[in-house]
Order: structure tokens, then sequence, then C-alpha cells
């Protein structure tokens, strides 16, 4: 059963609301700052594909930094069961605050779908495509790469998370692999009192071209808004985000109006003309066009610019791996690295380099090195860093 934490006083309202928050306020009570007050009425949701080494890592260093009201995991029964072996040791270490799961099977039931019931409609929908014999549309799947259903679903859960389970106003989505090394603020007051939220640009680029065309026609389709760049350089493909429900409601109302479905399956539908969708560029493309003055964003240059990004992960995991017996906490027992433990490490690993303002491995779902899991899947390749 998800139930639902209530908001403390003072009751923070945020841009989209018609009462601005009183500064004075939230910046005098006990001494907490704007943006841990606004935090600590925050959700945060992490869709979690498969357990690994870093999924502990990642809840340490939300809550460490953040001190979310909450941090919402999203995934399978299989996986959920797993991390709830370990969430109360994480506890009692002090690693993490909160922690709720949902099962992501049911998630959309009050929409009436299942994962399976929606799985189906997707197949047909990208069966379409792949039996569609035109030239250009072979060429581009051919270079952008067709994906899978579950990486489908994982952004319809990033997008109905916040209206299935009753979040707060403004949540964050934070994806399962991203590691920060420095932090960057996800929420400020503007000058006139109202709650703020920042998503920082990490990516510079898609992986190719075609990539980026897919995620951009689609989006055009789906909601006729074009796709935004950021001031600065970069993607707004950048691996966490603030969403405001009223924003993305009005997005997901717009996407029905135009495809004449509910949102999930028209979605989907759009995968029997494109192979790709981007969750996160669709909706900052979305408030940017509709909303420009409620969408803030820290420059590439402040923490992309520094970040490093590994398909794979396979050097770092393994160079962390064989660190493990001189880190503080033994992964093995306590079901991964904790946060404190990966920065020890970080420390070393980066030693004759600038540490880097963030880390993400991209698909490492090894969780011991007795483990006969791989540590990384050989169809990815390592993508070097931006730096």
């Amino acid at each position: 059963m998800f139930h639902t934490a209530r908001a403390t006083m003072p009751v923070l309202v945020d841009s989209c609301s018609s009462q601005p928050v009183p500064a004075k306020v939230i910046s005098n009570e006990h001494g907490r700052s704007s943006q841990e007050l606004i935090m600590a009425q925050t959700d945060i949701v992490i869709p979690l594909k498969l357990r690994g080494v870093i999924v502990r890592t990642v809840l340490g260093a939300v809550h460490s930094l953040y001190h979310p009201r909450r941090i919402i995991v999203i995934s399978v029964k299989s996986e959920i069961a797993w991390l709830q072996t370990h969430l109360a040791t994480w506890q009692n270490l002090g690693e993490v605050g909160l922690v709720e799961c949902v099962d992501e099977e049911t998630l959309f039931e009050p929409l009436g779908f299942t994962k399976h019931s929606l799985e189906q409609h997707f197949q047909t929908c990208a069966s379409t495509l792949r039996n569609n014999r035109d030239e250009q549309i072979r060429r581009t799947l051919a270079s952008a790469g067709e994906r899978e259903y579950g990486w489908w679903y994982q952004q319809l859960i990033k997008l109905g998370a916040g209206s299935m389970l009753n979040l707060s106003t403004n949540y964050i989505v934070w994806d399962a692999d991203l590691i920060p090394l420095r932090k960057w603020e996800l929420c400020g007051l503007s000058e006139n009192g109202f709650a703020k939220f920042y998503t920082a640009i990490l990516q510079k680029n898609s992986r190719c071209n075609s990539l980026g065309q897919e995620y951009s026609q689609a989006l055009m389709k789906l909601t006729g808004a074009s796709p935004a760049e950021p001031q600065g350089g970069g993607t707004f493909v950048c691996h966490h985000m603030a969403f405001n429900q009223e924003i993305l409601n009005a997005m997901l109302k717009r996407i029905e109006s135009l495809r004449g479905l509910v949102w999930p399956k028209a979605i989907l539908g759009i995968a029997s003309e494109h192979c790709r969708f981007s969750e996160y560029l669709t909706y900052s493309s979305f408030t940017l066009s509709e909303y420009p003055k409620q969408f803030h964003y820290h420059a590439f240059s402040e923490f992309g610019e520094g970040g490093l990004r590994v398909r794979g992960g396979n050097e770092i995991v393994s160079a962390l791996l064989h660190a493990a017996p001189s880190l503080s906490e033994s992964h093995d027992v306590y079901g991964g690295f904790s946060y404190k433990s990966f920065c020890e490490f970080a420390k070393s690993y980066f030693s004759s380099h600038e540490m880097p303002t963030y880390v993400q491995l991209d698909h490492v779902y090894v969780h011991s090195p007795s483990s006969n899991s791989p540590l990384y899947n050989p169809e990815d390749f390592c993508v070097p860093s931006s730096r």
C-alpha cells in the first residue's frame, strides 16, 4: 500500500500557483535554508531496472545531498524484494531517509492498464515501424537503433508517477545510474518569493544525429512543440529532471488531444513512426514553449562539462570492485557501495585528473565480485568524458 506523507508548515507554493512563498519565514525557520525546506516537501522518483553495486550509492547520494521528503523507487517485484532486504540497514547507517517502493507492473491501473497490457500495444506499433520498407526509415533504424519495451515503459513511469502516486506538486526524477560528486541546487527561491526548481544540463549531445532527430520528431508529433536546446550548449536529455504536475498534466492532455489516445498508449503509439522518444526533452521543450518562465536550468558549463558518462562502466566498476577491501563498508554484506565509499574510491581513481562533477554508469547490474552477472553488456560501448 502506498501512503502519502502530509506536508508540514510552512506550506510551499510552486511557481504555477497564485500565492508567493514568504521568503523570510522559509529562511529563518529552525535555521534551515530555503532549499532545505523546499526539498523537505519534495519527492524524488528513481525508476530502477535491475539491482547493482551502485543502487545504494545513488540512493545515498540523493539523500545526503538533497534530503527529499521521500525517495520513491519504482521497479519490478523481485528488485523491490532485494531492495527491502537492505533498506533498514542503510537507514540505520544514516545513509538514506524515507524510501518507499512501488510495483511498476500496476502503476497505471488507475488508467486501466498494466505493464503487460501496454506492452502488447507497444509491440504492435514497433513491428509496424520494423516492417516498414522505406529506405530512410531503415537507415534511421540502423543508425539510431531500436530500444526494448522496458526502456519505453520507464519513460512512462517518469511522466506518470506524479499523478498515479499523488506525489508532491513538483517532483524530481533521478536516473538510477547517476552519481553526483559535486552538488548542484535542485531548487531555490525567486526574487518574488516563489519556489523554483532546477535541472542541470549534463550531456553535451546525442550519440548520433539520427537519434536526436528521432527524439525531436517524436516530441513534435506528440505535443506540437519544437525541440528546445539549452542556452550555452548541451541537450535536455539530462538524466534527471524536475517536473511540475500542473505543466505535466497540460502536456499529457495536449498529447491526448493531438493523438486521440490516452497518453500512455499515445506515447507508445509513436513507436510505429519513430524508434525513440525522450521524456526529458519532450517535457522541457513543451514547458519552454508554453511556460518559459517556469523552467530553470544550470548551464552545461557549470556541471555537465566536467562530468563523466560511461556506457557499461566496465573499467570503473572493475576498479571499484578491486578496491572494495580497502573501502569503508563491505558492499557484499550491505548490498552495494555506500555513497561515502564511492566518493572515497573516486578520490583515488581520479587522483591524476580533476574530480568529475558526476559519474554516470550506464547498464551496471553486477552486485558482488562472486556474481555470475556480467560487469557490463558487451553490446554497450564506452563514451569518452565530455571534459
